[in-house]
């Protein structure tokens, strides 16, 4: 009796070991700002439908040293300036946040918690749309304004997720605006797969 109890206390041992830890990292390249907005990148399409391309050109991204939540050191600031008939949609619009790649698809949706403190930089953007970078999962509207907010949203899509997007929106999030948007600790984690 003893020695089962041994080994199964050992078994035991080996698959909590092999079990993997979901949610404990965050999954942002360079979420500090220690090099930079490296790990940030500029979506901007100059215009709709097939004619669409992205506007490689474009930057809305920068690193503000001062002015980050709760006293820290900088955070992102996003800038979106469209030029008329170009691409106005937020899940391609905006700033995103580039992120270790979490496997998803239809079977087995990936399932994404994002926490951030987020702020208008103008003081007149009220809107920012967050989802999966070009769309394909779900999205959230959220007020924001000149005063810094903390949130936690999830995500889920039915495909691999390489980026988070965050973008100037409408009250709807139909359309991307012209517009400022301060970001601050941005983290997102793997919570495994979504029940569907």
């Amino acid at each position: 009796m003893k020695m089962n109890t041994t080994t199964i206390a050992a078994l035991t041992v080996t698959c909590l070991m092999t079990i993997p830890v979901i949610g404990a990292d965050n999954l942002v390249k360079n979420p500090d700002l220690s090099a930079d907005t490296t790990g940030w990148q500029t979506s901007c399409f100059t215009a709709t439908g097939e004619e669409a391309k992205r506007d490689k050109g474009a930057d809305f991204i920068s690193h503000v040293a001062t002015d980050g939540a709760g006293g820290s050191k900088g955070c992102i600031k996003i800038t979106t300036k469209l030029e008329e008939g170009g691409g106005k949609t937020p899940h391609n619009t905006g700033g995103w946040a580039l992120i270790e790649k979490v496997p998803g698809s239809p079977e087995t949706p990936c399932h994404l918690k994002v926490l951030f403190y987020a702020k208008s930089g103008d003081g007149t953007t009220g809107y920012l749309y967050v989802g999966r970078v070009n769309g394909g999962g779900n999205k959230h509207i959220l007020p924001i304004s000149s005063e810094w907010q903390k949130f936690e949203v999830e995500i889920s899509a039915p495909y691999p997720t390489s980026g988070i997007i965050f973008c100037p929106t409408d009250k709807k999030g139909k359309d991307a605006i012209d517009g400022e948007v301060l970001l601050d600790e941005v983290t997102v984690e793997d919570l495994g797969p979504a029940d569907h």
